[in-house]
Parts: structure tokens; sequence; C-alpha cells
């Protein structure tokens, strides 16, 4: 009798600690190499929410714990990571890295492993049409980035499009979606070029533009082709009446690089604290306590993949994987970045984006209309 109530309070000893261990979410990000930037924001969101959520006594009454890796911009680094979260650190859930172009290198692991994943840092349209069963995309596919430039375009009468694009999947969805945006809405693309990613030197590319009598110049890449190209452009001593860059405009960086030559630029933004969106302002002001600086979309979109995963789980009740995702393909909510629901492929339904242009060396929101706090300026 002394025996059983021994073992009676070992096992329960046993399932209660259990019970508290730590839900934990493994992530591999760029934070050395090409993309660190984009990494660097993306960690500090997760580091916000992973203080924000246990500071209010974690989930189900459990620690959250993000596990961070390197894959320092590497493909095969961050298969091995992803491999390595779930098959040695047993990880609960996954955040998804960087890039689409890691991101399309690792979603065939995680689907080996019928392992759900959250896209936090990739939207090539490429991801949603392989018939993964566990990838959650939560930012606007590529395709669409570039349609609230092109209707500013078709409202000014500036009809002579330049589309260049890296060959990375992300950039050339953007590039293929500008282009057939631009001729859906009656502009006419007179250059469209794709080069080898990691190509520094756009000087042959920005006199084409130039040759070709190109009014609007859209740049389809990351932050380093969108500075790459204004240098080029500042080179032949040439400016379009409007340039546009897919990544990085809006970043701190790409202003600190150029300095005034950043001003006129044209980029897009997928979070702004004036949006009004829930929380969006609380997230902006505790965001630049902790880390002394503004978020990007970039952090906003990591810190929104934990909001929605506390959400799917806390309506479970608990952490098995097949019932949370079968939760999220059926969630809409509001986030800090706006809707989120996906459809019957894990492709985000619905966007909130904003056009972005420097004046005057401050960024202001040209589009939407009902935000804007300011009105475009085209070069003469």
């Amino acid at each position: 009798m002394i025996l059983l109530k021994i073992l009676l309070i070992v096992f329960c000893c046993f399932n209660y600690a259990h019970a508290l261990e730590p839900i934990k979410i493994g992530v591999s990000l760029s934070l050395t190499g090409d993309f660190k930037a984009y990494s660097d924001d993306q960690k500090k969101g997760f580091q916000l929410w992973e203080k924000e959520i246990n500071e209010r006594g974690g989930i189900l009454g459990r620690e959250v714990r993000v596990i961070i890796k390197d894959n320092q911009s590497d493909t095969k680094k961050a298969q091995k990571d992803y491999e390595e979260f779930i098959t040695k650190d047993k990880v609960d859930f996954l955040f998804g890295p960087y890039s689409s172009l890691i991101a399309e290198a690792v979603f065939p692991i995680t689907e080996k492993y019928d392992f759900l994943i959250f896209s936090t840092g990739a939207s090539a349209d490429s991801i949603w049409e392989k018939g993964y069963r566990n990838v959650v995309g939560l930012l606007p596919v590529s395709s669409k980035r570039t349609l609230s430039f092109l209707e500013l375009l078709l409202e000014n009468g500036i009809d002579s499009i330049g589309i260049i694009s890296a060959d990375d999947p992300h950039s050339v969805a953007i590039a293929k979606g500008s282009k057939l945006n631009a001729e859906r809405l009656g502009l006419k693309v007179v250059t469209f070029e794709i080069f080898q990613k990691g190509t520094r030197d756009l000087k042959k590319y920005a006199q084409k533009a130039r040759d070709n009598e190109v009014k609007a110049l859209i740049v389809c890449g990351h932050l380093i082709e969108a500075i790459d190209m204004r240098k080029a452009m500042k080179s032949i001593n040439w400016y379009p009446t409007a340039y546009y860059g897919s990544g990085g405009v809006v970043s701190k960086k790409y202003y600190e690089t150029l300095g005034n030559d950043a001003n006129l630029s044209f980029g897009f933004s997928l979070f702004e604290k004036a949006s009004g969106l829930p929380g969006a302002k609380e997230f902006y002001m505790k965001y630049k306590t902790l880390f002394g600086e503004e978020p990007t979309y970039h952090s906003a979109f990591a810190y929104s993949g934990g909001q929605i995963l506390e959400s799917a789980i806390t309506k479970v009740g608990s952490i098995n994987r097949k019932k949370v995702r079968d939760m999220i393909f059926s969630m809409d909510i509001m986030t800090i970045s706006g809707r989120f629901s996906v459809d019957k492929t894990g492709r985000k339904l619905g966007h909130h984006l904003f056009l972005i242009q420097w004046q005057n060396n401050e960024k202001k929101i040209i589009k939407p209309d009902s935000l804007k706090n300011s009105k475009a300026i085209f070069k003469n």
C-alpha cells in the first residue's frame, strides 16, 4: 500500500513537471550573411512576443521558448537547422526563415515530417503552388506587392514602365506580377530584365531603362538591389519620373546608405503604427522601448506569427500539432499587422499594404488614401 502511494506520488509529480515543460518553437534566421538586416528585425519581433507572452504566464500555463539558430544566409545550413529542430531538439512548432530563396529549400523538409511551420518571412507565389499541407503564410503573396504603385502611376498618367529583377523566387514573382498587373491596367512595359542574384553593378540595366525612355522604374529584389540601382542611376546622371524598390526601401538602412539620394524613392510597408489596427501602436511603443529603434514590417510579422500561434493553441486547449494546424486553417482573426486567414493551400488571404515614399528625409504614407499623410512627389 505504501509502495503504491509512493508510485502514485512519483507519477503525479512526473506528469506535473512534464505539463510545465516549455513550449519550444524553432526558427533559423540569417543573422549573418546577405539577409542579416531583415532577419535581425524578425529576431527582435520574436523576442518581444516571447517576452510578453511569458510575462502573462505563457500559453496554457507553460513558458514559451523561441530557439533561434543562425543559418548564415545559406540554404544548406538552414535545411540542417530545421532537420535538427524536428529530430534532435524536439521542438513543438516552427517559424520559417527569412527569404523565399531559403524557405523554398526548407519547406520540403518540414513537409516530409508533416510538421507545421509559419512562413513569417517568405511570400513567393510558387510556395503555395506545391501542395504543401503544413505551410501557413503570413505575408501577402509577392505578385501583389507593386499593385498600389501601379495604380498611382495610372492615376497620374505615367504609362511607360521598366521592370528589372533579380532571379531569386521572391523577386521574380514580384516582377511577373508587376508586368501582369501593369498590362491589366493598360500601362506599357517597355523594359523587362532579369539579372543574376548577387550582381552588384546594375549600371547597364539603368542605361537600358533610360535609353528606352522609361518613366517609372520598378526594381524587384531586396535591400541591396534597391540601393545598387539607385547608385547606378546616379552614376549615369539619370532619374525616372518615379522609382520603386520592392525590398528594403522603407528601412533605416536604405536611408543611412543613400542619405539625401533616398528621397523620392517609393517602396512598400506591411506595418505602420498609424494603421489603427488593434495593438499596432502599443507594439510599436514596446518595441521601440525595448530595442531603441522603430520596428519594420519584418518585426511585426514575426510578432504576428506568435499572436496567431497563441490564439490557435488557446482555442484548441493543447499543443497537438494536427489540431492546431486545423484550427489555424479555419481562423479569421485580427493581428497587429492586419487580418489573418488562409485558403486551403495556406496562402494568405487579404492584406494591408502601405505605399511609402521618402520625402525630405522622412517616410510618408502615400496610399491607402484613408491613411495617407502626404501626396506623391514625382521627378520633373
